[in-house]
């Protein structure tokens, strides 16, 4: 990925919206955050590879905007490609790999205390 072009990107169709690059010295997701009120929270993600994560509270809905996205649900792949959606619900450990472009809406809005890593055997 490259990171610096992506950040570009995010930042002339999104100004002044926060930036994240995870993990911060390698990206390999970005995600700006384009909106959030008290019953929602939308987001641009930009995923090479996601870490297995879940949400206690949070049903996710990830639409393919460009690229092709293997969205892994519970240890079940499923290959999603532009306008494909899927939903991820609370407690499914998921994370995502591919090189595409993503709208993520979360309801509740997202929250960095419900985004809850898996522990990992590397």
């Amino acid at each position: 990925m490259d990171a610096k072009s992506v950040v570009a990107i995010l930042q002339s169709h999104y100004p002044n919206r926060p930036v994240i690059q995870l993990p911060v010295n390698n990206p390999t997701e970005i995600i700006c955050e384009v909106t959030q009120d008290a019953q929602s929270s939308t987001a641009i993600a930009v995923i090479d590879h996601s870490i297995p994560h879940h949400h206690n509270h949070i049903v996710e809905t990830y639409t393919v905007l460009q690229g092709q996205l293997c969205l892994n649900i519970d240890g079940v792949e499923h290959l999603l490609s532009e306008g494909n959606s899927f939903i991820i619900h609370p407690q499914q450990v998921h994370w995502a790999q591919g090189g595409a472009w993503i709208k993520v809406v979360c309801i509740p809005p997202w929250t960095p205390e419900d985004h809850i890593l898996e522990e990992t055997n590397n």
